[in-house]
């Protein structure tokens, strides 16, 4: 392992261990908690994934970070890249391989998997294609995108590739079938959400770097033009194909900057295999940048109140929120950290908000009909209070106090 490698692994490190679990992270603790095929939002490899960590849910990225090194590494070897030695450093010296090695979210077990898929397609071992594959859209369904381009440069081996992704992945379309076509028909919901394109393509400089985005996408057009070998071919259909789906959805869905996140790694990989002028200014650059972002995001998410900033931090919101004020959590996010926090409250969604996983199960605590403290402000409560209703702040968030009519006790 090269030092760059090392201090990333170190950067890793200190960000699993000094941010505040996030709200999604906490949620997804909760989802290991109750093993199934399948839940609301996502399949159930993050689940899997965040299960496995003890009971730290960054704990299996930053373990496996020499593991993912090490793939991405013999990755590029096999596709025969000049820079096959920086190839790991490339892609985890961005912000994608950040967050993919720091928190838990479902891009953890994606990264080292597409890494061995990568593998795989340049040993031209087909087989191990279709099963990693199958693996990744255990874990997140937008792996699907990958397919077409994979059938394309497997050709007479097609079946070789799509044999094996349908049976690691019957189970979970099976369990589908029967819970009204989650978690596909929730994610549908976005479709005609509006564009937002130019969003996107911040997203994207942010994700991967302006110049690490510049000099791929520069890689990936002049593999379209002459006679380019037929790896510098597969890998511009694999990346291509997938950012140009993402970017005509960006037209009519809101694209999270992370989702196109993997159709990075081939792009990223044809330019190791190019080694253009000015690929070591900027990878030097990228890995400031993401140092500087890693160490940004722990020293805020430790400063910062909690009302600031995404929802985050378990044991500051339940301080917030002390047990003789009886809260009611409206959202997932509030539900998942106060879970994580040790404490299960009672679930009401909020009057038009999102469905997540709490409204399918029937296991947390009933609600109060009075003298409780609903985490939303007053017009998001969805029931009437029968008392006076007070709005209030909880760690600089809105809230709602619902007291007992006439002073008498809930």
């Amino acid at each position: 392992m090269t030092r760059r490698l090392a201090a990333l692994w170190l950067l890793s490190a200190l960000v699993a261990l000094g941010l505040p679990l996030l709200a999604d992270e906490a949620y997804y603790l909760d989802w290991s908690r109750h093993p199934a095929l399948g839940y609301f939002d996502h399949p159930p490899g993050i689940a899997l994934w965040v299960g496995a960590g003890l009971g730290h849910p960054r704990l299996l990225g930053v373990l496996l970070f020499p593991l993912t090194a090490w793939l991405l590494g013999r990755a590029a070897v096999a596709w025969g890249a000049a820079e096959a030695n920086r190839f790991p450093e490339l892609v985890l010296g961005t912000p994608i391989g950040l967050a993919g090695t720091a928190l838990a979210t479902p891009d953890a077990p994606l990264l080292p998997v597409v890494a061995g898929l990568l593998l795989a397609l340049g040993r031209r071992r087909f087989g191990r294609v279709g099963l990693l594959l199958g693996v990744a859209l255990w874990i997140k369904p937008t792996a699907l995108l990958m397919l077409p381009a994979l059938l394309l440069i497997a050709r007479r081996n097609a079946l070789r590739v799509l044999a094996p992704a349908v049976v690691v992945i019957a189970p979970h379309l099976g369990w589908s079938m029967m819970n009204d076509g989650l978690p596909y028909s929730f994610q549908a919901q976005r479709l005609g959400a509006g564009m937002n394109t130019p969003e996107f393509l911040l997203g994207q400089l942010a994700v991967v770097t302006p110049g690490l985005a510049w000099l791929s996408l520069r890689a990936l057009k002049q593999a379209t033009t002459g006679e380019p070998p037929g790896e510098d071919r597969a890998l511009l259909l694999l990346a291509g194909s997938q950012l140009g789906i993402w970017l005509a959805a960006s037209g009519v869905a809101r694209v999270e900057a992370n989702w196109p996140a993997f159709a990075w790694l081939p792009a990223i990989l044809l330019l190791a295999r190019r080694a253009p002028e000015g690929l070591a200014t900027a990878r030097t650059w990228a890995l400031g940048l993401t140092a500087a972002t890693g160490v940004g995001v722990v020293v805020a998410g430790s400063v910062l109140p909690p009302g600031l900033g995404p929802p985050r931090d378990p044991e500051a919101l339940s301080a917030c929120a002390p047990p003789e004020i009886s809260p009611v959590a409206p959202r997932y996010q509030e539900a998942a950290l106060l879970a994580a926090a040790g404490r299960r409250v009672p679930y009401i969604g909020l009057s038009g908000g999102r469905r997540s996983q709490y409204d399918r199960w029937g296991d947390r605590p009933v609600g109060p009909t009075c003298d409780y403290t609903y985490l939303a402000a007053p017009e998001r409560l969805p029931m009437a209070c029968p008392g006076p209703v007070e709005a209030i702040a909880l760690c600089g968030r809105p809230a709602t106090r619902c007291r007992c009519p006439g002073g008498l006790v809930r």
